[in-house]
């Protein structure tokens, strides 16, 4: 079963800095850890400021565009095609994010913290469109991807660019759930077609398939739920997407 977010709905519920923003809240997201995820266009030469919050374990950021980024601990230039790894604790005082000379766009992804999980560390590095092409390209994860950022929790983000016709399939246990952000183009998940800023998330499904008549760049978060910390799966490890 699948729960979608139009962005042409949220154009017309919220203002127009929260056209693509899917927000899961404490208390309608019965799963896991993704409290958020929001897409945000910064104008040129304009500012913005992340708060940390305590419940919070770390924000990824996806980086469409330059960008410059500073906090108490880090201070760093972001081109397209690169991600940020914060952990809003209260130890920080915030990210500011500073536009460039033209406007440029960001991905966040918030995820909350777990009692008793370590907390992730500041991690910025830049990211190799090919390596995306066709595929499901593990970005930053917590389930032992060897090229992926290291994630604290049992999660996983993927990015992934189809094109005309291609197809990938991401397989993972019932008990998670999963997330999918279209960053541009035109998806297909099974009958549903999803557009530029829509989002859909999965209730207990284990194998989704995903398909592009055109080109597509979409994000794919793979979830810990609630339920699944109390199902191990039999071999121990939890599967891992790949593409067909």
């Amino acid at each position: 079963m699948y729960q979608i977010s139009r962005a042409i709905q949220r154009r017309r519920q919220h203002s127009e800095s929260a056209l693509s923003l899917f927000d899961y809240g404490v208390e309608v997201d019965p799963y896991g850890p993704l409290m958020r995820c929001g897409e945000t266009e910064l104008q040129a030469d304009s500012e913005i400021v992340i708060l940390s919050e305590e419940e919070v374990d770390c924000i990824l950021f996806l980086f469409l565009g330059e960008m410059t980024v500073s906090s108490d601990r880090i201070a760093d230039h972001m081109t397209a095609d690169s991600l940020l790894i914060f952990p809003a604790s209260s130890e920080e005082a915030g990210l500011r994010l500073q536009g460039g000379s033209r406007k440029s766009r960001f991905l966040q992804l918030t995820l909350k913290r777990s009692p008793g999980e370590r907390r992730d560390r500041t991690m910025a590095r830049q990211l190799n469109p090919k390596d995306r092409r066709g595929t499901l390209q593990p970005v930053a994860s917590g389930q032992g991807h060897v090229d992926a950022a290291p994630l604290a929790s049992d999660s996983a983000v993927y990015l992934s660019h189809l094109r005309p016709r291609e197809q990938v399939v991401f397989e993972t246990l019932i008990q998670r759930r999963s997330y999918v952000y279209v960053l541009e183009g035109t998806l297909r998940v099974e009958n549903e077609r999803l557009h530029q800023g829509d989002s859909l998330r999965t209730d207990r499904e284990a194998v989704i398939p995903l398909s592009s008549s055109g080109h597509c760049q979409f994000v794919l978060a793979d979830l810990p739920s609630r339920e699944a910390a109390q199902v191990k799966p039999s071999s121990g490890e939890l599967p891992r997407g790949a593409g067909h």
